[in-house]
This record gives structure tokens, C-alpha cells and sequence, in this order.
């Protein structure tokens, strides 16, 4: 056993030995079996994609409520705000770490707005308090790439990624997703949707914890079932988008734009890569009515050629 950050275990369990045979760490750090452990060079970033199902122990004193994530459970989640003046940030959406100086959104929420007015926070899951174990880090934008052939209409190649001007340092709390491989399907598994928009039974105000909701990801077929009976009998979605949800109160919601759709990567516990980007959906939380998700996989050659031109390595988001 060795007393290690939480982000260095791959299973986060804290351990328990009993009244007189108990090993203590420090506040921020757990107790892991070093066949757990995840070897970490000072100053080098974590493997992608591992949660922290339980958080940072003693993080925060909140407790948590019903699909209220744990601090640093998602430590790849980015909140993408506006500079409005010199010390007012308004929320534009969510996005998820793909290196530490790349970040993966929907174009639609950041189409309009100037690199001097983008700022991508990481580390960030109550905004009301900055009373947290770890502080959250903001950075600028330096460069906004959208798909050439995105189409604001029909939200076709509905994706974008931000080049920040300085990278993220590594930190417990912040830490990259995996990518799949562009082969990859996610049909009739659960994944986990996260982001800062409204809730279901409060469609008023923003969610100011990050929240997460755990979603059935449709086959297509399934999908372009349940839409004919919305749009029209000849609506057939297309293969840059995957549709999830449709259960009654389980859903994205307004806010929730650009945020990542996580699914379990099998035979590696705990450890997630990205499904989908969360783009457009017909009220919240309907019956029957699923919610539209860029479909990564899809779009992998399209990251990787972009990286390439900025010669970034997808290092980082390999499991």
C-alpha cells in the first residue's frame, strides 16, 4: 500500500485497516495498492480517461445530492466562459480535456465568439465557491478551429477544438479523456453525460455543481425510430451524430451544449473514453425522445489531422 494522489489509483478506494492497523495519509491523498497505482513522472500528466467514482476524500464538505458528480470525479470536464469586461465571466458551455492544451466542444457554442473573449477552465465543479482542496486554472484561448464543413442550420459537423495559449499544469483534478478508435460504436450502453446546464425539475437556473446523468446511448436504427415519429416518416440521422436517452427525466439539458458523453472502456475499470459531444435535443428529460450527440468516433481522423497541423501528438488520449 502506498498513500498516493487519487488520480495515481487506478481504482480510487480508499482502504481501511482497522482501529490499531491503519494507514493515514495526508488529506489529499489515498490509499492505494500499488498494483493500482499509476506511475506518474513529476510534472508529466496521468493516463486519460480514469474517474474518480468517489472524488478527492475530504475535497469538500458538501454533500452531495442525487446526480451531483464528486469533486474531481470527471477531472477532464472544462467550462468554456466569456470575458463580458475585465472581471465578468458569463457560462457559454461545456468541453472536455484532450491534452493539456487542447480542448474538444460543439462549434455551435463557440462559433460567435473571439478567442480574446474565450476563457476554458478546468478543474472547476461548484462555480459558487472557491472554497475547494484544489483550485480550479483558467486559460485563454489562443486559436478556435471549426469543422470547415460545419452547417449552423443543420448542425451537421457540429465540432470544434481550442487551442489554449498556455497549458494546463498537471494537477489531482485535472486530467485528459481517452479518444476511441474511429471504429468504435457505443449502441445500447449506458454512458455518462456531465455539464453545468439547467435541471430538470428547475429549467430556471443553471446547475452550479457539476452534474452527471447516466444515459442509454440508441442504435441508430432506434434513434431514427423515435425521431420519424418528432421530425417526418423520411428523417434519417446522420453519421456524424449518435442519439442517447430517452427515458423519462433522464437527459442533457439546456447549458449542457458542447459537454462530453463518457462510456466505460471495457475490460479497464474505471476508465472512460468519449462517445459523444453534447449538441441539440427537443425539450429535456421527454419519453421517447432522445437527445443528439456528436459522434467522436466519426470525427477521429478529423482530430488527428488537426493536431497534426498544430503538431500536438494524441499522446495523451491513448488507453
Amino acid at each position: 500500500m502506498e498513500c498516493v494522489s487519487p488520480s495515481q489509483c487506478r481504482n480510487n478506494t480508499l482502504k481501511q485497516f482497522g482501529a490499531f492497523n491503519r494507514v493515514d495519509c495526508n488529506r489529499n491523498q489515498i490509499c492505494c495498492p500499488i498494483a493500482n497505482k499509476i506511475e506518474v513522472d513529476s510534472g508529466q500528466w496521468p493516463q486519460c480517461g480514469y474517474r474518480l467514482e468517489n472524488g478527492i476524500p475530504q475535497a469538500t464538505d458538501r454533500r452531495i445530492a442525487e446526480n451531483e458528480a464528486n469533486f474531481a470525479e470527471f477531472p477532464w470536464m472544462v467550462a468554456l466562459l466569456r470575458r463580458e469586461d475585465p472581471v465578468l465571466t458569463m457560462y457559454v458551455g461545456g468541453g472536455s480535456l484532450l491534452t493539456p492544451q487542447v480542448v474538444l466542444t460543439a462549434a455551435h457554442k463557440v462559433l460567435n465568439i473571439s478567442e480574446s473573449e474565450l476563457i476554458a477552465r478546468a478543474g472547476e465543479w461548484d462555480h459558487q465557491t472557491a472554497e475547494e482542496a484544489y483550485l480550479h486554472q483558467d486559460r485563454n484561448v489562443q486559436l478556435k478551429i471549426i469543422h470547415k464543413r460545419f452547417d449552423a442550420q443543420s448542425k451537421a459537423n457540429n465540432i470544434a477544438l481550442l487551442q489554449l495559449q498556455v497549458a494546463f499544469v498537471p494537477s489531482p483534478h485535472i486530467s485528459p479523456i481517452c479518444l476511441p478508435d474511429a471504429s468504435e460504436t457505443f449502441d445500447n450502453r449506458r454512458c455518462i453525460i456531465t455539464g453545468w446546464g439547467k435541471s430538470l425539475d428547475n429549467r430556471n437556473d443553471y446547475h452550479h455543481v457539476l452534474k452527471k446523468i447516466v444515459v442509454p446511448v440508441l442504435s441508430r436504427s432506434r434513434c431514427n425510430d423515435k425521431l420519424r415519429q418528432i421530425y417526418n416518416p423520411f428523417f434519417n440521422l446522420d453519421y456524424g451524430h449518435i442519439c442517447a436517452g430517452a427515458e423519462k427525466g433522464i437527459d442533457a439539458c439546456l447549458g449542457d451544449g458542447g459537454s462530453p458523453l463518457v462510456c466505460p472502456i471495457p475490460g479497464s475499470p474505471n476508465r472512460y473514453h468519449q462517445a459523444g459531444i453534447a449538441v441539440w435535443g427537443i425539450g429535456c428529460g421527454l419519453e421517447n425522445v432522445p437527445a443528439g450527440y456528436v459522434n467522436v468516433p466519426h470525427y477521429i481522423p478529423w482530430i488527428q489531422q488537426e493536431l497534426n497541423k498544430l503538431g500536438i501528438d494524441l499522446e495523451y488520449n491513448r488507453a
